[in-house]
């Protein structure tokens, strides 16, 4: 699960320009055995508490302690992209719509910067929103 999670996550300077990135995956992963919880509940698989655990624990891991974002990262580990999309339906998996924590062992981190950081994209798409006719545009700011 690491090793997936690592390579689709890991993205070059010119993929990190696109609207979305492999790091999508990573999210898709986690929201069907934790969000959604899709594949349990109509018993389409079951993964073992392990691979749960591993999954809860490379995200606990991975949110950059700059921004405390999630994103796609370069090899060296350096968030390439502050990606608000994809860290809202992480934060679901971590602290539930009150804010409070879900997991005692993976509380959420970087909480102040995490807000600065949304608040800072928030600004940015706000002040340049898409024209009316642009809908790849406005499926990324939603």
């Amino acid at each position: 699960m690491k090793a997936y999670l690592e390579d689709v996550s890991t993205v070059g300077w010119i993929a990190s320009k696109l609207p979305q990135t492999t790091f999508h995956n990573t999210r898709d992963v986690l929201s069907l055995y934790f969000e959604d919880s899709v594949i349990e509940k109509h018993n389409l698989h079951n993964i073992s508490p392990e691979i749960k655990e591993a999954l809860l624990k490379w995200f606990y891991e991975n949110q950059d302690p700059d921004t405390g974002l999630w994103g796609p990262k370069s090899k060296s580990g350096k968030l390439r992209k502050k990606d608000v999309s994809n860290t809202k339906s992480i934060l679901e998996t971590f602290v539930n719509y009150d804010g409070k924590d879900i997991y005692d062992s993976y509380k959420l981190r970087y909480k102040d910067k995490l807000a600065d950081s949304m608040l800072e994209e928030f600004d940015e798409l706000i002040n340049n929103l898409p024209e009316d006719d642009e809908l790849d545009e406005w499926h990324e700011w939603n």
